[in-house]
């Protein structure tokens, strides 16, 4: 009897470090979250695992628009969108995680965020 209660405690010790285990190795890369970075409706949009930024000119304006990413621990980049509000956004990868997006409009100003 005594050992059919350890073999039920067993199987209980290894379900719920089964389900830890799940929960711990987070979710799959398709639920990834994405963060934006507004400028009116001109956007940035950091997507998948933070490397990859979009930056779209939603307003048809005449005024094009321009990021300032910081990524990793120093890492500047800058990117462009001169395409005006065509639908279209430009990409880049960096290649380290975007910590920080600085989306710009040509005469208009700024608007920053942490990613």
């Amino acid at each position: 009897m005594r050992r059919l209660m350890t073999l039920k405690a067993a199987r209980l010790v290894v379900a719920l470090a089964v389900a830890l285990t799940v929960c711990v190795a987070g979710q799959p890369p398709a639920a990834a979250h994405v963060h934006k970075v507004f400028h009116g409706r001109d956007f940035a949009v950091v997507t998948f695992n933070h490397t990859e930024v979009s930056l779209c000119d939603e307003e048809k304006d005449g005024h094009w628009v321009f990021a300032i990413v910081r990524y990793g621990v120093a890492g500047l980049g800058y990117m462009e969108n001169k395409n005006g509000a065509h639908g279209n956004c430009v990409t880049r990868d960096f290649p380290r995680p975007v910590k920080f997006i600085k989306v710009c409009e040509e005469k208009k100003g700024c608007h920053q965020g942490s990613v």
